[in-house]
């Protein structure tokens, strides 16, 4: 059995955040037409300070709320 001496990070993360702009759509032709020229947006967060580290020969996986 070896042991590895030096267990250093391969993968560092730290703080990570991501936010995606959503345009919002309403019902019916009009709505339609007016959101060619004028869209309202929707601010969704998909990850909030998100951070972790793996180390060398860890087998890692990351699983959201919804199972993706």
């Amino acid at each position: 059995m070896e042991v590895m001496a030096d267990m250093e990070n391969i993968i560092e993360v730290q703080g990570v955040k991501k936010y995606y702009k959503i345009a919002k759509r309403e019902n019916g032709m009009l709505a339609t037409v007016k959101h060619l020229f004028n869209r309202k947006y929707e601010v969704k967060k998909a990850v909030d300070d998100v951070s972790f580290s793996i180390k060398r020969g860890e087998i890692v996986g990351f699983i959201g709320p919804n199972g993706a």
